[in-house]
């Protein structure tokens, strides 16, 4: 496979999407791309997923991802629509610095 993308956003809305999603482009890319995880919910507010962020850390770095590259945003699952402007907003600033 022949890749030539120098940086990679990988994003998704709940823990494990990035990894049941692309799991297996992203540990292919990873050696020649700068990659960035960003996971805009980290599922806080459900009492029964209590590790459920160390869970989706630790799958990542199966695949080779290291701690710096995961954000995990505090937006709340389930009101997306609702916040749909401060998610475009702090993308935006993910976006300029990254």
């Amino acid at each position: 496979m022949n890749f030539f993308a120098r940086r990679l956003l990988f994003l998704g809305a709940h823990p494990d999407d990035i990894e049941l999603g692309c799991g297996a482009f992203l540990h292919r890319v990873l050696p020649c791309s700068e990659a960035r995880c960003i996971t805009l919910s980290g599922n806080h507010k459900n009492p029964e997923l209590r590790n459920v962020a160390q869970e989706h850390l630790t799958s990542l770095s199966v695949l080779g991802v290291s701690r710096e590259q995961v954000i995990i945003a505090e937006f709340e699952t389930r009101k997306f629509p609702q916040q749909r402007q401060a998610v475009l907003d702090y993308l935006f600033e993910q976006r300029l610095d990254f």
